[in-house]
């Protein structure tokens, strides 16, 4: 499905959003980057919903500390509790259309644990194996 990207708001950043939240139609979500192959320009983001509140934790926890206070049990927790949660491979830019694919059962177990920064992650040869491989994630 199609939907508008609105507000986002940079974490972290690298060659475009590595790790914040944006603003999708009705939705406020918690972006990261799953898998980055910059030799073929190819990104995976995942998009998984947070309340108000804790997009406003999110906010004051960088805006006071930086990245330094993101860790898997901080995501993991978020993760856990988001009730709607999408893959995208679109430029996430405000006022652009992003297609959006619903997370698979599988897809979702496979999500954790993240390791931050997220950039390491997403550029490593197992993460773009695995996300942006030629078959579809399962």
């Amino acid at each position: 499905m199609n939907r508008q990207i609105g507000k986002t708001e940079i974490f972290e950043w690298y060659d475009g959003i590595v790790f914040g939240l944006a603003s999708v139609e009705n939705l406020q979500a918690l972006v990261c980057l799953l898998a980055f192959d910059p030799d073929a320009n190819r990104k995976l983001y995942l998009l998984a919903s947070v309340s108000w509140e804790q997009a406003d934790m999110l906010r004051k926890l960088f805006a006071e500390h930086g990245l330094t206070p993101f860790n898997n049990d901080l995501i993991s927790n978020i993760l856990i509790k988001s009730d709607e949660m999408h893959l995208t491979s679109s430029p996430l830019e405000e006022g652009k259309m992003a297609a959006l694919t619903p997370l698979t059962a599988i897809q979702r177990e496979r999500l954790v644990p993240m390791s931050f920064p997220l950039i390491d992650a997403a550029v490593s040869s197992r993460a773009i194996s695995e996300w942006l491989g030629d078959k579809e994630p399962s």
